[in-house]
């Protein structure tokens, strides 16, 4: 079950030598707070320390942003790898050999494409070396240094230089013992009738890399005046291991910065992203020349839910923006665009006016449903009747994509307002024109389960989340309680997360007398880890059991929750059925239920 693809010997050997503060203070500045220690979340920006790790129950949690679990989730979430991957990552730590591998994707691909990975790192130190230890070497170095980037930069971003001639790396990869024939599969080089010559010359090159670090690929771009006959920058071909639409520019790099500032800033181009963590922002990244795509949002999305969009001030930069915005949405992203002044790019405006500057408008960054009003509004001018006319049924068409009754009713009053019409007349004139369809559009029911979900849920009891999680708590604690509650409630919870994490606890006490922790976090499906180290802080000051009557209470109160709960549904279904022999059927439901309940 869950995530048991590690044997249960490695795994303890593992923890016992992983000291759980030790591993965290890589990552975290710790001080001690009495049995705990407490420093500033990596996965959120916070100002005061509210991520706190107890070396004594092996587990971390920030009372800011919620995050929580074991030495092996913590590792997992920061380096943004799998669970099993994350125990290998801290067998590795801890100087414990062992042969397991993990048949996860990127585990496969690297082992598959171990070759390419090799000979793509070795043209990687071949075009840096170049660039930094020969005559044609400093042209170009000149260049850089003229764009604002120094040595430091270029050793960080491993950028490097292509030779002027056509077979510089050939030679190189010949005399290396490199196959030919398997760097012209990865774009290193070309090949006609039998003779390979270099794919990249006279270019500075950026190596790109997946987002497990390993290069996959180059963007060459040139840097010679008149040298623009293949266009500015040239990519690396399609290949096995370099897809434009899947890869993103320095996100290996980025992520532990993502995950600490919880956001990440998107741009359009290298350099600007080069320029961008140069300022000291970290969490830059960038697509690859090609327009965000939904694989690249997904990514995204796995560290976090803020974005700013920071594409060039011009108008390709405008309407790529745009375009990005509704895929993003619908990964539920949080969206800023920082708007550029005089059609500027970013790297171009971070070099005129600074990292504090930039900073600033950043902070600045305007809501993506306030920017996509505002690039409607810029396409017309408003002293013209006609145009007014034109822009408010654009609007109207946004408003009717919006999920958010307040949203839509807002962006209405402000339509009503440029425009100079009264706001119910708009508000009238919309409801009216929403009504007939005029302005329907097909993918807005994206989200149409959500009244669905809304109307399902259960009003929250207090009372009787407590007594879950406390019941849940003695049963980590020992197994006979576990045993009661099988006995009592069949396992179950009326919470459904609360009674997967019931389940999995009954579950493995099948096979173990005793409960450890630190193993069963690793056991159980990784979305229940985070709600378990929550449970488990939260009922901390509870005394230890004496006898069952405390047990006896919890299991009362959700007798009764669990019984009100479906009372009340089968009660709704009898008032909808329209059937003689379904209200029969569902009085016989109550009356079963009423019968359990009274035992």
């Amino acid at each position: 079950m869950g995530r048991n693809k590690i044997p249960q010997e490695l795994f303890d050997e593992v923890i016992a030598k992983s000291d759980i503060v030790d591993v965290i203070g890589d990552y975290v500045q710790l001080s001690k707070a009495g049995k705990n220690y407490k420093g500033l979340c990596p996965f959120h920006g916070e100002n005061t320390p509210s991520f706190v790790v107890s070396p004594d129950k092996g587990i971390y949690k920030c009372f800011g942003c919620g995050e929580g679990g074991n030495v092996v989730s913590f590792v997992s979430s920061i380096e943004a790898v799998s669970y099993p991957q994350a125990i290998l990552k801290l067998a590795q730590r801890a100087g414990i050999q062992t042969d397991i591998s993990v048949s996860s994707d990127s585990s496969l691909k690297e082992a598959k494409f171990k070759n390419e990975f090799a000979i793509l790192e070795f043209a990687k130190g071949f075009y840096h070396y170049y660039l930094n230890h020969t005559k044609d070497g400093k042209e170009a170095l000149s260049y850089l240094k003229e764009r604002g980037i120094d040595s430091e930069t270029i050793d960080a971003f491993g950028i490097g230089l292509a030779p002027s001639y056509s077979d510089a790396l050939v030679k190189t990869l010949t005399n290396n013992q490199y196959p030919l024939e398997l760097a012209a599969q990865v774009g290193l080089l070309n090949e006609h009738n039998g003779h390979y010559y270099d794919r990249f010359k006279s270019r500075i090159m950026f190596p790109i890399s997946d987002k497990l670090g390993h290069v996959v690929g180059f963007s060459g771009r040139v840097f010679l005046d008149g040298d623009t006959h293949l266009g500015k920058y040239v990519n690396s071909p399609e290949s096995n291991v370099f897809q434009k639409g899947k890869l993103i520019y320095h996100l290996n790099e980025a992520k532990r910065s993502i995950r600490r500032h919880n956001r990440v800033l998107l741009f359009e181009g290298f350099l600007d992203v080069i320029a961008a963590v140069k300022a000291g922002f970290d969490e830059s990244v960038a697509t690859m020349g090609t327009a965000l795509t939904e694989e690249h949002s997904r990514e995204l999305r796995r560290l976090t839910d803020k974005i700013i969009l920071c594409f060039d001030g011009d108008k390709a930069g405008l309407s790529a923006a745009s375009k990005a915005i509704p895929i993003l949405m619908a990964q539920n992203f949080s969206i800023s665009v920082a708007e550029f002044p005089n059609n500027m790019d970013p790297d171009e405006f971070i070099k005129t006016y600074g990292s504090e500057a930039f900073s600033k408008l950043i902070d600045q960054a305007i809501p993506a449903i306030d920017y996509q009003y505002l690039s409607i509004r810029r396409q017309f001018n408003l002293d013209f009747v006609s145009h007014r006319e034109q822009f408010k049924r654009q609007i109207y068409h946004f408003a009717y994509t919006l999920q958010s009754a307040t949203l839509k009713e807002l962006i209405l009053k402000k339509l009503a307002h440029d425009i100079s019409i009264g706001e119910q007349s708009i508000l009238q004139e919309f409801n009216y024109s929403s009504k007939s369809q005029v302005y329907k559009n097909v993918n807005i029911n994206n989200n149409k389960n959500e009244n669905v979900q809304i109307h399902s849920r259960q009003v929250r009891d207090t009372k009787y989340e407590r007594s879950e999680k406390m019941l849940i708590h003695y049963m980590l604690k020992e197994r006979r309680v576990a045993l009661k509650v099988e006995k009592e409630l069949n396992g179950y919870l009326n919470d459904s997360t609360r009674r997967n994490i019931v389940l999995y606890i009954l579950d493995y006490y099948t096979t173990h007398e005793t409960m450890n922790l630190q193993y069963f976090l690793n056991w159980i499906d990784e979305d229940l880890v985070k709600p378990i180290t929550d449970i488990i802080f939260e009922c901390e000051s509870l005394p230890p059991l004496g006898d069952d009557e405390v047990i006896n209470d919890l299991i009362s109160v959700i007798k009764e929750y669990v019984y009100r709960v479906q009372m009340e549904q089968l009660k709704k279904q009898i008032s909808e059925a329209t059937l003689d022999h379904q209200k029969l059927e569902l009085l016989g439901k109550v009356n079963q239920l009423k019968q359990q309940f009274e035992k």
